[in-house]
């Protein structure tokens, strides 16, 4: 298996705060090409919301 645990861009780090820039919509993008690469687990790491979980799950069901 290869898992793809990915964080939510590069942090910015603005007021004290570090900030991850991907919107789910954009993490979602990237769906289809890592299952081409070969990726079975994709999730997220730093800067992940549930909104970016739920966005990631509706692009591997739609790449099925």
């Amino acid at each position: 298996p290869i898992l793809v645990h990915a964080n939510a861009g590069l942090p910015v780090h603005r007021d004290g705060v570090d900030h991850f820039p991907d919107t789910p919509e954009m993490m979602a993008d990237l769906v289809p090409a890592l299952i081409e690469a070969g990726a079975n687990i994709i999730g997220g790491c730093c800067g992940t919301t549930p909104a970016h979980i739920a966005a990631i799950a509706s692009a591997v069901a739609a790449a099925k």
